[in-house]
C-alpha cells in the first residue's frame, strides 16, 4: 500500500502524516493520532489549507490534494461534557470535604414548643390539629426522650383554644426565662442546645410569608414572631440550630398552589437577606381545610386526621434518626409532592450552617411534657 507524506500544523506544532486514503475521516483520524499527547481531551473542529481553505468533505481533500497541497492547518477546542464532568467531580470532593470540615449540629435536649388551636371564633373546627399537636408530642417525647412544653392539654378542652395573647405569653414567657437564667449553669434550662417551635391551626402564605391565625380572630406574622423569639433569646440560643414548623391550614377557596410557590420564594428570600447568621431551618406546611369534615369522616385533609406532613414526618424520623431534619424534609416533600391535588404543599428554608441532627436522650435522662394552664400561658408557672 502506498502512502503520501503530508505534514499538519497544530498551533506551534508540526506534525508529519502518512496518508493512505483521499477520505476526510481518514485525514482526521491521522491528525488526532498524531497530536493526541498534546492534544488529549480536546476536539477536533476544523481543518484547513496552509492558504486557509477548508477541508470539510472528501471533495476538498481530493481536490487540494490534486493540487499538490501537501500541508494542512489543524484546530482543537476543549470538549466541554469533559470539562463539565471534570468540574462536576471536583465540585462534589468540594462539598464532601467542606461537609467534613462542617461542624455537626446535633441536638440532644432541645427547648420544644408545641402551639396550636383546633377551636375558633369564626373559624370551623380543626379536628386534625390535635392528631397533629398528639404525633409531633409523641415523637418529640417518647421517641427521643425531650421535655416538651405545649399549649394543648388533651384532658383539658378548654386549651383546644388559643388567643394571640395567650400564645405571646406562652412563647415570650419561655424566652424570658432563658434571657434570666442563660448564665445560671446550675439551672436545667442552661442545658438547652437548641429550639424547635411547632404551630399548627389556621394560617395562610402571602407575598410578607406565612402567617398564623389564632382563636380570637387575630392574625400573627410567623417571621415577625420568629424574630422576637431570636432577638429575646440571641445570648442564650446564638449559633445554636432553631427549628420552626408551621403548619397552616386554609380553606380550599384559598388554596392557589402559584400563590403559594410566589408566597415561597418571598419567604425564602426574606429568610437569606434577615436570618444569615441565624442558624434557623423554617418548615411551612400549607394544609387545605374542608369545610364539614369533621362529620364526613377522617379521611380528608384537615378533618380528624393528622396532616399528611406530620405523619410521613413522624414515621421518617421514627424509623431512622440518624438522618438530619433537612435530608428527613427533602424525603418527606418528595412523598407530599404527591399530595398537592389533595391540599399540601412543603416548603423549606435553611440558614443553618450544616445539617441538624436529633439525637434520642439516655433512658435515665428526666423526660415529660408540661402544658401551660389557660389563665396564665407564660413560662413562670413552670418553676424551672
Amino acid at each position: 500500500m502506498s502512502f503520501l507524506e503530508a505534514f499538519v500544523a497544530v498551533e506551534s506544532k508540526k506534525y508529519r502524516l502518512e496518508l493512505a486514503s483521499s477520505k476526510i475521516e481518514h485525514l482526521k483520524q491521522q491528525i488526532i493520532e498524531v497530536s493526541q499527547n498534546d492534544q488529549k481531551g480536546n476536539i477536533l473542529t476544523r481543518i484547513t489549507t496552509c492558504d486557509g481553505y477548508a477541508i470539510e468533505t472528501d471533495e476538498h481533500l481530493q481536490k487540494a490534494l490534486e493540487w499538490g497541497q501537501i500541508g494542512f492547518s489543524a484546530y482543537f477546542e476543549p470538549n466541554n461534557e469533559i470539562k463539565a464532568l471534570s468540574d462536576t467531580k471536583e465540585d462534589e470532593e468540594k462539598k464532601a470535604k467542606q461537609k467534613e470540615m462542617e461542624p455537626e449540629n446535633e441536638l440532644k435536649n432541645p427547648l420544644v414548643l408545641l402551639t396550636g388551636a383546633m377551636q375558633y371564633e369564626q373559624q370551623p373546627y380543626l379536628g386534625g390539629v390535635k392528631q397533629d399537636l398528639q404525633l409531633l408530642q409523641t415523637l418529640f417525647q417518647s421517641k427521643f426522650g425531650y421535655q416538651v412544653f405545649s399549649t394543648y392539654d388533651a384532658q383539658n378542652p378548654s386549651t383546644e383554644s388559643l388567643t394571640l395573647k395567650e400564645l405571646n405569653d406562652f412563647v415570650l414567657g419561655h424566652c424570658a426565662k432563658l434571657a434570666e437564667t442563660c448564665n445560671n449553669i446550675d439551672n436545667k434550662a442552661a442545658a438547652y442546645d437548641g429550639l424547635i417551635f411547632v404551630w399548627c391551626g389556621y394560617g395562610s402564605l402571602k407575598k410578607d410569608g406565612a402567617t398564623l391565625l389564632t382563636s380570637d380572630h387575630t392574625y400573627k406574622n410567623c417571621k415577625e414572631l420568629q424574630d422576637e423569639i431570636i432577638h429575646k433569646t440571641a445570648e442564650y440560643f446564638v449559633m445554636k440550630p432553631k427549628i420552626f414548623i408551621i403548619i397552616g391550614c386554609t380553606g380550599r377557596d384559598t388554596f392557589s398552589l402559584s400563590k403559594i410557590k410566589e408566597s415561597c420564594n418571598n419567604a425564602e428570600q426574606t429568610a437569606l437577606v434577615c436570618n444569615q447568621d441565624a442558624n434557623v431551618l423554617n418548615i411551612i406546611v400549607n394544609v387545605i381545610h374542608e369545610t364539614g369534615a369533621d362529620d364526613v369522616g377522617d379521611e380528608l385533609i384537615g378533618g380528624k386526621t393528622a396532616s399528611y406532613f406530620t405523619k410521613v414526618f413522624c414515621r421518617m424520623l421514627q424509623a431512622d434518626c440518624k438522618n438530619g431534619i433537612r435530608g428527613v424534609i427533602e424525603q418527606v416533600m418528595g412523598t407530599v409532592h404527591d399530595q398537592l391535588l389533595n391540599g399540601e404543599f412543603v416548603q423549606s428554608v435553611s440558614t443553618c450552617f450544616s445539617d441538624v441532627h436529633l439525637v434520642p436522650r439516655s433512658v435515665g435522662d428526666e423526660m415529660k411534657t408540661e402544658v401551660a394552664p389557660l389563665e396564665n400561658r407564660a413560662l413562670g408557672i413552670f418553676g424551672f
